[in-house]
């Protein structure tokens, strides 16, 4: 597993490798017995198991958010597209129903 994710070995992954739904951190953290624990450079989301004796597991550790730059610019290219061809087609549209148009 690459570092920097949010991954341990206490949250049992699906048989495709991914984290199901109700076991992400959001959903889990609303969970009896699950809580933050702020230790350390970064906080964790960690569960008291049932039992004496036992210790806690640490479900997640939270790490800071990734910044991902822009690559790919669909709104621009859309909107260059929508600017170059909206005349046209209005016209020929418009046109259309002028003619077609009952009076």
């Amino acid at each position: 597993m690459r570092p920097g994710r949010y991954d341990t070995h206490d949250i049992k992954r699906t048989a495709a490798g991914k984290i199901g739904k109700a076991k992400r951190p959001r959903n889990i953290v609303n969970k009896p017995n699950v809580f933050f624990r702020h230790q350390g450079p970064t906080p964790d989301i960690v569960r008291r198991p049932r039992g004496k004796g036992k210790s806690i597991e640490v479900l997640y550790q939270l790490v800071l958010l990734a910044r991902i730059p822009k690559r790919l610019r669909f709104y621009e290219d859309a909107a260059k597209v929508v600017q170059r061809r909206m005349v046209p087609n209005f016209k020929k549209s418009f046109e259309r129903a002028v003619r077609t148009a009952r009076r």
